[in-house]
């Protein structure tokens, strides 16, 4: 008998990337290798008209469904009322409409023999489905998700210890994370699930490389070093101008900086970058299918992150021919490797700019880890979907 599988997470449909192409290639190869019936549901919030008007953000087209690869994304529209952020922000009781809006998934959910789920709102379908119907799950941890969100209140710790402890397994996208679990609980099953890469990213030949770096503005004899990512504080974008400033001074004039992708921080990074007269390029967010372009005109990708789950830029990056380099935290060092890793403390700047002189003066290798395979990541998934 066919196993019917319900794969739930939580995300933007209108903004595709991240979490959301992690869970659009974890389902694609899945299906492709097994015989279960799998039904995908996308948890999206819905927007009211007076937090629309203060965001100003256009009027949601609130679509029952999507097709991607031809398979079918059915879309489960959540609505947070104003009520509801008065009852909980101001009165701190329980969200009464967002437990109702649970409670009604679950009932949705109980016809299936196992939820795999996405932390996040889905991981509290699935935890109030498996109460009500007995119906196992097993849950993917991202990144925040535990080395985050977890410790920003008691509530959000006894919620993830929770899930942890009653998922039939839990999927970590990277060891770092696994461990880091292990600070809120040790008494959970887990497997290390590592993202895959897309085919696009792979690496052009030299002719062609130089043919599209002349279109980004890089002359022969320059070499990019970049910063991929939101310019958020977890991504510690105000550690990049010391950095590039570090390097320039070992490279006199042969160098370009990059900085891709947008976020509160930018004006900030902006003036310190204009204030050490550095020659950086600010790209601002790009189309994805741009990335593969990019990454093959970096020389050095840098992410000195605080937090990380698994970055995916160094591992597109690296399938593109570039080196990478970042902080010690998180998965960088299982992407990256040991040896292009540093603490981030007050020797940080200097040890990564010495290793980034180094990489642009020699000819290193960092091979892209087989691990990182979206084929190898289907088959243990489903060898542990078999056994349940």
């Amino acid at each position: 008998m066919e196993k019917r599988i319900s794969i739930i997470f939580e995300s933007d449909i209108y903004a595709q990337y991240g979490v959301f192409n992690s869970v659009r290639n974890r389902v694609l190869y899945l299906s492709k290798i097994s015989d279960y019936v799998i039904d995908v549901y996308i948890v999206t919030k819905y927007l009211p008209w007076y937090l629309r008007l203060l965001r100003n953000i256009n009027k949601q087209d609130r679509k029952k469904e999507i097709i991607l690869d031809g398979i079918t994304y059915h879309i489960l529209w959540y609505r947070k009322s104003i009520l509801e952020h008065i009852i909980t922000e101001w009165f701190r009781l329980p969200p009464y409409f967002l437990n109702r809006f649970i409670c009604r998934m679950a009932k949705e959910m109980r016809n299936y023999d196992f939820l795999s789920v996405h932390s996040g709102l889905a991981g509290k379908i699935a935890q109030k489905t498996k109460e009500l119907y007995h119906i196992p799950y097993c849950i993917t941890w991202h990144g925040s998700d535990i080395h985050t969100h977890p410790f920003q209140s008691k509530l959000a710790f006894a919620q993830t210890k929770l899930l942890l402890n009653n998922a039939y397994c839990n999927f970590f996208v990277s060891q770092a994370l696994c461990d880091k679990a292990t600070t809120i609980t040790d008494s959970f099953r887990s497997e290390i699930l590592y993202n895959g890469i897309s085919s696009k990213f792979c690496c052009y030949s030299v002719e062609e490389k130089k043919k599209l770096r002349k279109t980004k503005g890089v002359p022969d004899g320059k070499k990019v070093v970049a910063f991929c990512g939101a310019l958020l504080d977890v991504k510690n974008p105000l550690s990049l101008p010391p950095i590039f400033k570090s390097v320039m001074d070992n490279r006199e004039n042969n160098l370009i900086f990059w900085i891709i992708g947008d976020g509160p921080l930018k004006p900030q990074v902006e003036s310190e970058v204009e204030s050490l007269h550095l020659p950086c390029v600010f790209w601002g967010n790009l189309p994805a299918e741009e990335m593969p372009v990019m990454m093959n005109c970096i020389d050095v990708l840098v992410l000195p992150s605080k937090k990380e789950g698994l970055p995916l830029v160094v591992i597109e990056a690296l399938a593109c021919g570039s080196n990478a380099v970042g902080s010690n935290v998180g998965g960088i060092k299982e992407a990256a490797g040991e040896d292009n890793v540093f603490d981030l403390d007050d020797s940080f700047v200097s040890q990564i700019s010495t290793r980034i002189n180094y990489l642009l003066h020699h000819t290193v290798e960092q091979p892209l880890n087989e691990v990182f395979d979206w084929k190898k990541t289907a088959s243990k998934e489903k060898s542990v979907y078999d056994a349940i």
